[in-house]
């Protein structure tokens, strides 16, 4: 059903009040309705009415309804633990350090196509996590590690989200061993749709190596289309000191 919202000024008895009308609708329709105007009239009330679907509510009952709806004013996360068909991902923490070490982060064919070179030393990815695990306070990113649930000990990768703004922008490495199972396209069609039904954000993006064929299948079974080629856009430090091409690759609403 389409949004309606209307504030209708009444006089009950001495004191002032706003009706508020409001039928049916989705939240992000509501979002998209120029609520945050009635927000601050709603505010401005002394006694306040509300008319849902045809029904008076009393504010103090109509409060849980009005949070959620101002909870579409947040800023754009991901949940701290979550899972897909066959993965559960939670928010990654400096006390990963080892198992990340020994799954994948001495790798060199696993890091071939990342921004940064294996791992000699445990201490390596500490200073990593240490620093990636701070995005979450900040809102910057939202680094998390994925376990299969079959084998919810056996840590086989990360994915990484950073937003910026209206959009959000993705990493992912995974273990050799979890190549060819579907892990990436997975865990990237949850997390691309995840963000894409946030009022906030229009636009879930990747990028690749021009070379990285395998990763730009991924994108495109999440949903994603090619946008074209970024001319030295990136230095993959394992294949070149000189900034390489890569395809970018989006999905929008």
């Amino acid at each position: 059903m389409s949004p309606s919202c209307k504030i209708h000024d009444c006089q009950l008895g001495k004191r002032y009040t706003n009706i508020l009308h409001i039928s049916s609708f989705s939240y992000q329709q509501a979002f998209a309705s120029g609520l945050g105007s009635l927000r601050r009239r709603w505010q401005r009330t002394v006694l306040g009415l509300c008319v849902l679907d045809g029904e008076f509510v009393p504010t103090l009952k109509f409060t849980l309804y009005w949070a959620t709806i101002l909870a579409m004013d947040q800023r754009y996360c991901i949940p701290e633990m979550f899972e897909t068909a066959r993965y559960r991902l939670r928010r990654a923490n400096p006390s990963d350090a080892l198992a990340i070490f020994e799954s994948y982060a001495t790798d060199p064919t696993v890091t071939r196509y990342i921004g940064w070179r294996p791992h000699s030393e445990p201490c390596d990815t500490e200073d990593f996590l240490e620093e990636a695990s701070a995005e979450w306070e900040t809102g910057k990113g939202f680094p998390s590690v994925v376990f299969p649930q079959s084998e919810p000990d056996h840590l086989i990768g990360m994915f990484h989200p950073h937003v910026f703004g209206h959009k959000v922008t993705y990493g992912y490495v995974l273990a050799k061993k979890a190549w060819g199972n579907g892990c990436a396209t997975e865990v990237m069609t949850w997390l691309v749709d995840h963000a894409l039904e946030h009022p906030a954000i229009y636009r879930a993006e990747a990028f690749c190596d021009i070379e990285n064929r395998g990763s730009a299948r991924v994108m495109e079974k999440a949903g994603m289309i090619r946008e074209g080629l970024l001319r030295r856009f990136f230095i993959h430090p394992n294949i070149s000191e000189a900034p390489r091409d890569c395809l970018m690759y989006a999905k929008v609403k």
